[in-house]
């Protein structure tokens, strides 16, 4: 069951909920990335916080602190127009970061670009701190998130760049507490000014939401998500090496990719009835991908991936599959078109999922139709 972006559109990364090493988080929102050339989606200890709610159940994240919670230092690599790219002056400008600057602004705090020693490295280094709270007629309990991480990246020669990252998790005050550190290593080669091709291994930990673990059942629910109070955090070790293009107004960019994940977090049931569950995921596959932004204001984007997702049941009971079947879908389709005049920002996506099939309980996964999902976003910023 894919997981879907605000602006309607997901991506491989989103439904087969994979994460990478530095992110933070702020009231539920991821706000702060260590982008790279071959960054991961954000680390799921932080994005864990994420409020989501079933029912009647409420879930928040009270606090956050950042160093000496008064200076916000970003990492962005500035090559990703519209959303992290320069000007013609050579500052930062984009989506992101008018964001960053925004909630700097709003929350106090002194936004600045990451440390660098000398020219030819980078150190990130930062601590999270999330408090979240969960509450319905069973339940109320709470936890805190205590992260702390870091980056180096390294200029091995005029054309090779080697980035080491780390982040180290923690849970106190729950009823089920957890740790770990995950690590990852890139390594990137630059054919040319605007060509590079990359490699990376990296580690991944999501943490379980409270809304997986307590939700109950709702009368009259049409689709229940039920929780289960004993689920893992899923780990995972992912592999990913491609070539990258960057031009101006152009950005393209082919992966091959497998990853391995324990005890992935998913959802399973029938009659609209949804158990949380804790099963093993495998995936390897390529995808392919182009966005250009026009001298007009119009950006779009579009994307094609094949893969093989398969999963295999963990739990001991005798009508479990223990073995690998398949998951989703083999064929994703993405695409969307954007525009951008003075106050307004509006985008329309898509995604099709192709060659699907749906995985029962207890039997063979068996083929269902392809889905289209689109949506269509239409922002005003009348201060802007």
């Amino acid at each position: 069951h894919p997981i879907q972006h605000a602006s309607g559109s997901f991506s491989r990364r989103d439904f087969l909920r994979v994460s990478g090493i530095a992110a933070l988080t702020v009231g539920g929102m991821t706000v702060l990335t260590a982008c790279g050339p071959a960054a991961q989606s954000s680390d799921a200890s932080a994005s864990s916080a994420t409020t989501t709610s079933a029912g009647s159940d409420t879930s928040s994240s009270d606090s956050l602190k950042l160093g000496d919670g008064k200076t916000l230092r970003v990492a962005m690599e500035l090559a990703y127009p519209p959303f992290e790219t320069k000007d013609d002056a050579g500052n930062p400008e984009g989506l992101a970061v008018d964001f960053i600057r925004d909630f700097g602004a709003a929350y106090g705090y002194d936004v600045q670009k990451v440390w660098d020693g000398n020219p030819d490295q980078t150190f990130l280094i930062g601590t999270s701190l999330v408090r979240e709270t969960f509450e319905n007629e069973t339940s109320d309990t709470g936890r805190n998130i205590i992260s702390a991480f870091g980056s180096w990246e390294r200029n091995l020669t005029a054309k090779d760049v080697l980035t080491l990252s780390g982040r180290g998790t923690w849970t106190t005050g729950g009823i089920q507490n957890f740790h770990n550190f995950s690590g990852q290593a890139q390594y990137l080669h630059k054919l040319d000014n605007t060509q590079s091709l990359y490699a990376s291994v990296g580690q991944s930990f999501v943490l379980p939401t409270f809304s997986q673990m307590y939700s109950r059942e709702q009368a009259g629910g049409i689709r229940n998500i039920i929780g289960n109070p004993d689920l893992k955090p899923q780990k995972g070790l992912h592999y990913e090496a491609g070539w990258k293009k960057e031009e101006t107004n152009r950005q393209y960019k082919v992966a091959l990719f497998t990853e391995k994940i324990d005890d992935n977090i998913s959802y399973s049931g029938t009659s609209g009835r949804w158990y949380a569950i804790n099963e093993d995921f495998k995936n390897h596959g390529i995808e392919a991908s182009i966005r250009g932004q026009e001298d007009n204001g119009f950006t779009w984007h579009a994307g094609l991936t094949w893969q093989d997702p398969k999963s295999k049941q963990t739990t001991e009971k005798t009508s479990a599959k223990r073995y690998w079947d398949r998951s989703y879908g083999r064929i994703l389709l993405t695409g969307g078109v954007g525009y951008e005049k003075e106050k307004w920002t509006t985008a329309l996506n898509f995604s099709y999922l192709a060659d699907r099939v749906q995985s029962p309980l207890a039997a063979h996964s068996h083929s269902v139709k392809p889905y289209l999902l689109t949506s269509m976003t239409v922002k005003y910023s009348p201060n802007k």
